[in-house]
């Protein structure tokens, strides 16, 4: 088994020191989302307000339907992007178990959150919409109690964590396990996932990848898109327009030294890439996401 890495760490701070809870809402009308495999010490719960993603968690690929919700535990690897051209809204809860925390060892403490924060116990990772109802409401609540920016809402939102913990496992939405520190990616393809992300600036090859993970370079590209829907070749290039739409947000360079640092050697075809996965030339991305402040990485 491999050990989490920083390679593939999402090392983003959700919101601040004193309200480390941030929400986002990711509108994708034209489809484009591809968010590649990453973990975080924090717990991520998703609502699809509206259409479909694809989701894969620990290896386990899902389907993610409308009104359906994901519960992403703390340290586990996964990705999320969106179905070929198909539209999406969904709205993200990112926060820090941390906050769930008491210095008083209280039954609460003991039965309830400590064995969540030890890793004792993990919550299921799909509700199906026609399940999750009672779910829904409280996490609906989460997100409208931030988006009209209630000078209390972050207290309102701890309350109703604690109130759908207290749901999840009543219900028995949990499952036991021992505390790990793994991901249970096959070992060949954790560490050619992790060169593509420590590596996407510099010029990446098949026959490079293969050797890496002692394997063919046939067996290589077919194991390789059995196991994620897609080529070595795809993946480099979806990372790397991942990491060009992060520079066309966080930074002023121009579209001719964002296609160079992130590892490609043609501007046309890095446009002809970038318009193919997102629906719009980069100078659109760059325009639209600088109004949307909440458009980030999970």
């Amino acid at each position: 088994m491999n050990k989490l890495t920083n390679t593939l760490k999402d090392f983003t701070k959700h919101g601040d020191p004193l309200t480390p809870l941030a929400i986002y809402d990711q509108n994708y009308p034209h489809g484009g989302l591809n968010v590649p495999y990453h973990w975080h010490d924090e717990w991520e719960w998703i609502w699809v307000e509206q259409g479909s993603l694809s989701f894969t968690i620990d290896e386990k690929k899902l389907i993610v339907h409308e009104n359906d919700l994901v519960l992403i535990n703390s340290r586990v690897l996964h990705e999320i992007r969106s179905i070929k051209n198909t539209p999406s809204l969904h709205h993200a809860i990112v926060f820090s178990p941390e906050i769930l925390k008491s210095s008083y060892e209280d039954q609460m403490m003991v039965e309830l959150i400590k064995p969540f924060l030890t890793g004792k116990i993990v919550l299921n990772t799909l509700l199906p919409a026609d399940q999750n109802a009672k779910y829904r409401v409280l996490m609906q609540d989460i997100i409208t109690a931030h988006a009209t920016g209630q000078k209390d809402w972050y207290f309102q939102s701890k309350i109703l964590i604690l109130e759908l913990l207290n749901l999840f496992f009543s219900d028995h939405l949990y499952q036991t396990c021992q505390e790990k520190d793994h991901v249970d990616l096959n070992e060949h393809f954790f560490q050619a996932v992790s060169y593509i992300h420590e590596n996407y600036a510099t010029k990446i090859v098949i026959p490079e990848l293969s050797q890496i993970t002692g394997l063919s370079s046939e067996y290589f590209i077919r194991k390789f898109k059995k196991t994620y829907d897609q080529t070595p070749i795809a993946y480099i290039n979806n990372f790397r327009l991942y990491k060009a739409g992060q520079m066309l947000t966080e930074t002023h360079n121009d579209i001719t030294e964002i296609c160079f640092a992130c590892g490609f050697n043609s501007v046309s075809y890095f446009i002809k890439l970038f318009k193919h996965e997102k629906n719009m030339s980069p100078g659109k991305y760059r325009k639209l996401l600088s109004r949307n402040q909440h458009m980030t990485i999970m």
